[in-house]
Formats: structure tokens, C-alpha cells, sequence
């Protein structure tokens, strides 16, 4: 896959060579950290959308099954992060950032059990139409273009929330028993710094 920089110094929003601020996570705390969550599919992906990607919170809060899902129902090897204007491959969309078939794998079994809530608008609950005019499931209240409805669910098959995607992140650092220092941010900042050091090495490589 080719880089493209728009910015010869950045990628995205990783500077060359910019020292890390914050704690980032070793190795073995990041299987921990995504070992605490596990109970929980839902919750892997939001942390692994954090490490593997470098989605923050809000970001993810954002997030449709559209952007995970490239022309249809099958997970794409990319994800699209919404207000993301930075391009890394030029065949890729912009706000495209490429991930690993692992990534790939937990994100397609998310997508498939949001499509097994329910029937979906079939039989005889029919739909209804929102109030911004989109067709939804009269039963589960998502849109019956699955494209459209939330990556990340709540309880109550609403949209989590950043705050909310924080809050499972702090439960599952202390079942971790990672320490306080560890913000949602320090999985971004690991993903940054990891990208960094990849960047750097193919730098060193063409010298």
C-alpha cells in the first residue's frame, strides 16, 4: 500500500518525529487491557478502534456501520472516521485508515450481531419514519438501511455516547489493573507513536 502525505512532516494527525505526551501502553498492558474487556464484543472493538486505528472517543461516538462497511453489508479493510480530512492511500476514501484483518474480523462480528437484533422491519411491525425522515425498524428503532445506524449501541439500542465509551474504557482499565494514568487518550496516543516508529524506520530505510 502506497502513503500518500499531504503534509510531509504529519500523517493524519501523527507528526514525524513529535515525542509522545502522555503514557502510552507496552504490550503486555494492552492485552490486558483488551483480555478485561472480552466479555463484551462491543467493548474489544472500542478499545481495538483506539490502538489498531487511533479513533479517539468522540470520534467513535460518531461512527456509523457505513463506516465499516464499504458499498454493503461486508466489513471493508478500512474504516472511514468521520471529520477525518487526512488521506493515507489514494485509493482509499478520505478519512480511510487501513486496518489489520484481526481488527477486520471483530468489526464484522459487531456488524453481524447489530444485524441479528431483530427481523428488522419484516413482518407484521413493519417501520416507521423518524423525525429527520429516515425509515426505522419498528421494533428496534434502528434504520432499516443498516448503513446508517450505529456502530456502537447502548443498553437500549441507542448510540453510545463519548462519555459513555470513556466511562466502559475506565472499567475496563481498573478490571486491567492498569493505573489511573491511563486515559482513553493514551490508546491513541500508542497507536500514534506505534505509526510513528513505522514511518520512521521506512524513512531510514530510503536514506
Amino acid at each position: 500500500m502506497t502513503t500518500v502525505l499531504r503534509n510531509p512532516l504529519a500523517i493524519g494527525r501523527v507528526t514525524v518525529g513529535a515525542p509522545g505526551r502522555g503514557h502510552l501502553l507496552a504490550e503486555g498492558e494492552q492485552a490486558s487491557l483488551l483480555e478485561a474487556a472480552s466479555h463484551r464484543r462491543r467493548d474489544v472493538v472500542i478499545m481495538l478502534l483506539a490502538l489498531r486505528a487511533g479513533v479517539d472517543a468522540r470520534e467513535q461516538s460518531r461512527m456509523n456501520v457505513g463506516h465499516v462497511c464499504s458499498g454493503g453489508s461486508e466489513v471493508a479493510n478500512f474504516v472511514i472516521i468521520p471529520g477525518r480530512r487526512g488521506v493515507l492511500d489514494p485509493e482509499l476514501p478520505v478519512g480511510a485508515v487501513p486496518i489489520s484483518e484481526g481488527v477486520r474480523r471483530d468489526l464484522g462480528s459487531l456488524v453481524e450481531a447489530t444485524k441479528a437484533r431483530c427481523r428488522h422491519g419484516e413482518g407484521r411491525f413493519g417501520k416507521d419514519v423518524s423525525e429527520d425522515g429516515v425509515s426505522v425498524c419498528h421494533v428496534c428503532r434502528l434504520p432499516l438501511d443498516l448503513n446508517r445506524a450505529p456502530l456502537l449501541l447502548n443498553r437500549s439500542g441507542g448510540r453510545l455516547s463519548e462519555r459513555q465509551i470513556q466511562k466502559l474504557f475506565v472499567q475496563a482499565r481498573d478490571r486491567a489493573g492498569l493505573g489511573s494514568d491511563h486515559t482513553f487518550g493514551s490508546l491513541v496516543r500508542t497507536y500514534e507513536a506505534r505509526v510513528r516508529a513505522l514511518v520512521l524506520r521506512a524513512v531510514r530505510d530510503e536514506l
